[in-house]
């Protein structure tokens, strides 16, 4: 079984081969070229959290050298 969803503009797809193996949870965060990233995660909350880190963190000017 297979599933996917969106959240906060990217991907979260959680796989299950079959009843009695562990499910896959893989966070596909998307670039602004086009291309992506496919990360694993234990969990659904810590995929929701990747993703939320990854908007954060996307939404920050580039600091300078010595900045803090």
């Amino acid at each position: 079984m297979f599933h996917s969803f969106g959240y906060r503009g990217h991907t979260i797809h959680i796989a299950i081969p079959d009843r009695s193996s562990v499910e896959e949870i893989k966070v596909q965060l998307h670039h602004d070229d086009g291309g992506f990233d496919l990360v694993p995660c234990k969990t659904l909350l810590g995929a929701k959290r990747r993703i939320t880190r990854y908007v954060r963190d996307q939404g920050k000017p580039d600091q300078p050298a010595g900045a803090h």
